[in-house]
């Protein structure tokens, strides 16, 4: 009787672990689904999206509506990318003259960069008019505020929030 006991409860124990062996259904490992994205990686343009329409959602805007602001956002998406790109080797030359400390060179630079950034300004500002005219106000005032929340809540526990290396550190009492 009590072998039979030992070997039921064995029995259901390997049952129990076979799922844990298994492999996952997206056909990723544990580790690969869960592993930090590293610092400029591209973004999965579907995740994108995904997390564009469930905020969208959340702020109230309907099925329809939402399908526009992220088509609106994705043919911008490619436009902002190139000037970003472009203005990459100004940013470059700026940290290069930051470091020489060459007055000149350093302001030339700027007055590149400040050109590039009117250019992404007036890009962005484009797109958001665009948006403007396909959400009602009280749902452009809805994703204003969780947008506000957000930049808030960004940082709190990395290198500069509370717990990260300009912050108060864990543990620490002040």
């Amino acid at each position: 009787m009590k072998a039979r006991t030992i070997l039921a409860a064995l029995i259901a124990t390997s049952l129990l672990a076979v799922p844990a062996f298994a492999a996952p259904a997206n056909g990723k490992t544990p580790a690969a689904a869960h592993a930090k994205k590293k610092r400029g990686a591209k973004a999965d343009p579907a995740q994108r999206e995904a997390r564009m329409l469930a905020k969208l959602k959340e702020a109230g805007v309907d099925d329809a509506r939402a399908k526009k602001v992220i088509a609106i956002n994705k043919r911008y998406h490619a436009a902002q990318k190139t000037l970003r790109d472009a203005s990459k080797p100004d940013r470059e030359a700026f940290r290069k003259a930051r470091a020489s400390k060459d007055a000149a060179a350093i302001k030339a630079a700027k007055e590149k960069m400040q050109t590039h950034r009117a250019k992404r300004k007036a890009l962005n500002e484009k797109r958001a008019a665009e948006v403007r005219k396909v959400l009602t106000t009280a749902e452009q005032a809805k994703i204003k505020e969780m947008r506000r929340q957000a930049r808030a809540e960004k940082g709190k526990n990395g290198k500069r929030g509370k717990n990260g290396k300009n912050g108060k550190a864990k543990g620490k009492q002040s």
